[in-house]
């Protein structure tokens, strides 16, 4: 009975860190189909190698990840303090 108390107390930020991932996914994906378009209609264009340009798209899109989850885990409490040292300063 306690313990499901606790997942109802715990709900709302249970609910809020599982928005902010999916957010997060869904961002990168749509960046990164983006992005790929981008590159591709460039690439095709003006005849270059888009080899560098799709390095820059992983990077991109990692660098959203990365930033989503550290915000997703800001929102927990037991790891708080883990995530504030991924925020940039």
């Amino acid at each position: 009975m306690t313990s499901l108390r606790t997942l109802f107390d715990h709900s709302e930020i249970l609910l809020s860190f599982l928005a902010l991932v999916a957010l997060t996914v869904l961002v990168a994906a749509l960046l990164g189909r983006y992005l790929q378009r981008k590159i591709t209609e460039k690439s095709t264009a003006h005849h270059i190698d888009a080899t560098s340009f799709v390095f820059l798209k992983h990077m991109v899109v990692a660098t959203v990840y990365f930033l989503g989850f550290g915000w997703a885990l800001l929102t927990l409490p037991i790891t708080s303090t883990f995530a504030h040292s991924l925020q940039l300063r």
